[in-house]
């Protein structure tokens, strides 16, 4: 025998004391079939030894079916809130003029600063997504720059009817676009 081999039999061994004996390999599960529909998960089937058996695994596959489903929807509401404030972003700069990567950026001049906080409070106002949400896809700001932009824009709203008048007619906008 050689030294390479005393060596890996001693480190076995030692494993082996250590460890205890080496777990049995875990069988895969069968692939899918070809003809089998690529959206819907592949379900193995289900033995048939035991009527109670195979009525609790059943079960424990309708449930584990019903909560992926419910993963996927909640994903797919979180994709469409992102994807209806990026529309926000739009409308609000092609209502005042500006482009999007200015209101995303660091600018804070005033042709700048009130279209982004404005898109800011419609953001809130019309999605559920919280203030770190929204910070991050306004130019990762801080969630404490979002609340001071809410409030300035609801301060504004109440005291400046040209202010009203923007928003109500973006949401008017956003609400024809979104049918």
């Amino acid at each position: 025998m050689s030294t390479l081999e005393t060596l890996q039999a001693e480190h076995k061994a030692r494993h082996a004391r250590l460890y205890g004996p080496p777990l049995p390999i875990r069988r895969r599960l069968p692939a899918p079939p070809d003809d089998a529909p690529r959206s819907t998960a592949f379900i193995p089937p289900i033995p048939q030894s035991s009527g109670m058996a195979a009525a609790a695994e059943a079960m424990r596959l309708e449930t584990l079916i019903a909560k992926l489903t419910a993963d996927l929807r909640k994903i797919e509401n979180v994709r469409q809130g992102y994807a209806f404030i990026k529309k926000i972003q739009i409308v609000v700069c092609m209502h005042f003029g500006v482009a999007v990567d200015d209101v995303l950026s660091a600018r804070r001049t005033a042709n700048v600063v009130l279209p982004r906080q404005i898109a800011v409070y419609l953001a809130k106002l019309l999605t559920p997504r919280s203030l770190p949400e929204i910070g991050r896809l306004f130019g990762g700001r801080d969630h404490t720059t979002i609340l001071h932009a809410i409030r300035k824009i609801e301060a504004l709203r109440q005291s400046d009817e040209r202010i009203a008048g923007y928003i109500t007619a973006l949401i008017a906008q956003l609400g024809r676009e979104g049918e």
